[in-house]
């Protein structure tokens, strides 16, 4: 599933699709390894940015096909709302039923995938001389064990964790927003220095060993 320009309303149209393959919207399990080597093989799930190692965003899927696909229809929208409505050009995430999808000015929300009511939203805080270079999108999130990671403008990757149960949340705009667990350094504000791309986890050094950032694929 990708979601790249929408009209200037800016909403995400999600078709019959969410509803027929995802699962009620649920934390029941963290994102292994494994669960992204195998993100090309399932339909269940969408756990890393084109869709598999190779990026080839394509889907295994059989039941929605060449044959049938012009009958789907817009089963709900979404809208990223108040003034931040600029470019939306980022790749969504699916897991368990919910949808995680990044928007401009360092925004992140979780959808539910079958209703699209918004679980919960994270802003960034964002410094006042922030000097983006190429305009104030964000292109995707990555997800592994129990957070969900993205970058922002200034330059930054967040760890946020909004998608396991007992989690400790606060409300806001009347939507549950996840927990920061960390915020790795930002970069001089002056430098017109931004992290727009999906960040990405590389291969563990050892079989044993957890899954690690490549901190080449987020900073660029």
């Amino acid at each position: 599933m990708e979601f790249t320009r929408f009209n200037p309303r800016q909403t995400i149209l999600a078709t019959l699709v969410a509803a027929t393959f995802c699962a009620p919207a649920m934390a029941s399990k963290t994102v292994s390894w494994e669960d992204i080597l195998n993100d090309d093989k399932t339909t269940s799930d969408v756990l890393s940015y084109g869709l598999g190692l190779k990026a080839q965003r394509f889907s295994p899927l059989t039941k929605i096909n060449t044959k049938n696909v012009d009958h789907l229809v817009p089963a709900w929208s979404f809208s990223f709302g108040g003034e931040k409505q600029r470019g939306q050009e980022a790749q969504a995430l699916v897991h368990d039923g919910v949808i995680y999808v990044t928007a401009s000015y360092s925004r992140i929300f979780a959808i539910d995938a079958r209703t699209g009511k918004r679980l919960w939203e994270y802003e960034a805080r964002l410094p006042e001389d922030i000097r983006p270079c190429c305009d104030v999108i964000n292109r995707g999130a990555a997800i592994y064990g129990d957070k969900v990671y993205f970058g922002t403008l200034d330059a930054a990757i967040v760890a946020l964790l909004g998608s396991v149960p007992g989690v400790p949340r606060r409300r806001v705009a009347g939507a549950e927003a996840a927990r920061c667990c960390w915020c790795m350094a930002r970069r001089a504000t002056n430098s017109a220095s931004s992290a727009t791309c999906s960040p990405a986890i590389r291969i563990p050094a050892r079989k044993s060993g957890p899954a690690r950032w490549s901190k080449a694929t987020w900073a660029a």
